[in-house]
């Protein structure tokens, strides 16, 4: 697929309170959702993946879209994380044969040379987990982690046990100490592996919302806070910065 630039709309969405964005007046079905700092202001943009492009809505222009941007890649499942370390979060595609893409904002997004991390294979993602500003590769296969780590040239490292039945994994720093933590969402709520506490669990935590759960660090504090897109294109974020007040959809 041909690489294009961002196309700026400057297009200002309807919204109730920080985080109710109606994404592109549609449901979420078919889409994917991830939360970075695409503008550079320290602070977590909401981000929607379709089959062919991303959209981004800029923390820094009171969540204007920022543009829609053609994916220099297709199929396979999607990851956004800040590969390079310089602070902007990157677009990711992982194949089935677990080939990562990576599209650097450092390289004007263009996609890299497809990477084979030998070794496992199930749901990937990339954080922070050894605290050196670069994201690093994971693989989740049911409840075990494999860890690609940055600081150590991306020698496998795992297996690591964090499970909850029918949990969805994720990750983020939820603890400021510089490292991801990881993460299960289940129907029972949120679980945590605190990096800064030797990874004991956390949870379960109800947010009281259903639907796509989401991890950013969405108020700049250092701490990613929880949030959550319903089926309406809603977010709803839990600030740390406000006591983990919900910031979100005003229905009442």
């Amino acid at each position: 697929m041909k690489h294009q630039s961002f196309i700026v709309l400057g297009i200002k969405l309807f919204a109730v309170g920080i985080f109710s964005l109606i994404l592109g007046m549609q449901t979420v079905q078919g889409a994917v959702y991830f939360a970075g700092d695409f503008d550079g202001d320290g602070r977590a943009d909401p981000v929607k993946i379709d089959d062919d492009a991303w959209s981004v809505w800029s923390s820094a222009a009171q969540y204007q879209l920022l543009g829609v941007y053609e994916l220099p890649f297709e199929g396979g499942t999607f990851v956004c994380a800040d590969f390079d370390g310089d602070g902007l979060v990157d677009p990711a595609m992982v194949d089935a044969d677990g080939n990562w893409y990576v599209a650097l904002s450092g390289r004007d997004y263009q996609a890299s040379e497809p990477v084979n991390l030998a070794g496992a294979r199930g749901i990937p993602l990339a954080a922070d987990f050894d605290g050196d500003g670069k994201a690093d590769p994971a693989m989740v296969v049911g409840g075990q982690w494999f860890f690609w780590l940055s600081t150590l040239e991306y020698a496998i490292r795992g297996p690591y046990e964090f499970y909850v039945p029918g949990g969805q994994p994720l990750a983020g720093d939820l603890d400021g100490d510089g490292r991801a933590d990881p993460v299960m969402v289940s129907d029972a709520g949120w679980f945590v592996w605190y990096s800064a506490q030797e990874f004991q669990r956390f949870g379960p935590v109800q947010l009281g919302v259903s639907g796509h759960p989401v991890v950013g660090d969405f108020d700049g504090d250092g701490k990613a806070d929880p949030a959550i897109v319903d089926g309406a294109g809603m977010w709803q974020a839990w600030l740390s910065a406000d006591e983990y007040r919900k910031h979100g959809p005003q229905r009442a």
